[in-house]
């Protein structure tokens, strides 16, 4: 459920129907065009209204492809308008960051000649913030943290962050990626978090594939990274994903409208899945990567010690795949281990093992959960043989 989340009954309703009847560009002033235009304005309305505070005047929203996109119009765009400023080329950033993010930044770095730190995180996936106090500099002007991570679910001090360098340079900007804590945290918005741009990744809240968003305080300024027509205010050019962007407000206007019973019944399992393990194989056999309590409701990411050994994750996630849908790692990652687990500086015998990322979802039921740590218990022992 971290990877990516199936479509909302609500997003999917949503869809269909602009499918079948908003089919006009947008951009075109005739009445199929300003049906669609309807459709998009109305998508736009419902992720200001989760992603700002009440009656928030001062944030825009710009539909983008997905979380990449958005992470990379944040970051690129964001470097390149304030070395254009002369404001600076210095970006700071951790090292668990998502690859849509750390790969921004290397282009930045290798290609482009910014300076890029790259903070260190603790034992248990935290940023360290008193590195970051000591990394800027008066030409830093990004400062791009992950508000959760997406394998560990340790959430990062993203007010802590923004405070801290917006006292340093009113114009730093400072950016969360929010993939994993929307739908899943509250308060998360552009004024709670003060940050001054926040992405969006609509398939992480059981929204579309392909659909995301970049929320952005109206007086920031970003070069453009795609060129063509002026759609979205001339920030982002490309006509509007009209079936996509209706299925994104859908799903996010529900997420957080129903957010207070779905927070619960993703702990719960993720707590019936921990608990059922620890008693299983002993609570000192059971390392828990992640903070304990600052992290996400529906993510469970360990390493499983079995007769004195720790167990090879790969190994039980192949005992295991036609039962049971879980990593190693990140799925942005690939087949690599895990720089996030190597960024925590854990013991060599537990990152050289791996962890099983175990995350829980809306549409899991307790009879699943219970199953799955079955099979999970099977594929361990059988691993460890």
């Amino acid at each position: 459920y971290n990877a990516t989340t199936p479509l909302s009954a609500e997003a999917l309703r949503v869809i269909q129907s602009a499918a079948a009847t908003a089919w006009g560009n947008p951009s075109s002033s005739h009445a199929y065009g300003q049906q669609s235009k309807s459709v998009v304005e109305t998508a736009r309305k419902q992720l200001l209204a989760s992603v700002t505070t009440e009656n928030s005047i001062d944030v825009e929203l710009v539909f983008t492809s997905g979380g990449t996109e958005a992470n990379n119009m944040a970051i690129i765009g964001g470097a390149l308008q304030a070395r254009k400023d002369n404001k600076g080329d210095h970006i700071i950033t951790t090292k668990i960051e998502h690859p849509a993010t750390v790969e921004a930044c290397k282009h930045l770095e290798n290609e482009l000649g910014f300076s890029v730190t790259y903070l260190p995180v603790d034992s248990t996936g935290i940023v360290d913030v008193e590195a970051f106090k000591a990394a800027l500099t008066s030409k830093t002007v990004l400062v791009t943290v992950m508000h959760a991570n997406n394998e560990t679910g340790s959430i990062q001090p993203i007010r802590q962050i923004a405070d801290i360098a917006h006292s340093h340079n009113k114009d730093i900007l400072v950016h969360t990626d929010a993939a994993q804590t929307l739908g899943k945290l509250a308060g998360v918005t552009v004024q709670e978090l003060g940050v001054d741009l926040l992405s969006i990744c609509g398939h992480k809240f059981y929204g579309p594939k392909g659909a995301g968003a970049l929320a952005m305080r109206k007086q920031v300024k970003l070069a453009r990274i795609l060129f063509g027509g002026g759609q979205e205010n001339g920030k982002r050019a490309g006509t509007e994903n009209v079936i996509l962007g209706a299925g994104l407000g859908a799903a996010l206007s529900e997420a957080v409208r129903h957010l207070t019973g779905h927070v619960k019944h993703m702990q719960d399992l993720r707590d019936l899945l921990h608990t059922s393990l620890t008693a299983e194989f002993g609570e000192e056999n059971v390392h828990l990567n992640g903070h304990p309590t600052k992290r996400l409701p529906n993510t469970l990411n360990v390493s499983l010690r079995y007769n004195g050994k720790w167990v090879n994750t790969n190994k039980v996630l192949q005992n295991m795949k036609e039962e049971v849908a879980a990593s190693s790692a990140s799925a942005c990652h690939g087949s690599g281990g895990s720089p996030v687990l190597a960024a925590m500086n854990l013991p060599e015998e537990i990152t050289s093992a791996g962890a099983l990322r175990l995350t829980t979802g809306r549409f899991l039921t307790e009879a699943q959960a219970k199953a799955a740590v079955a099979h999970i218990i099977g594929a361990v022992k059988a691993a460890a043989q």
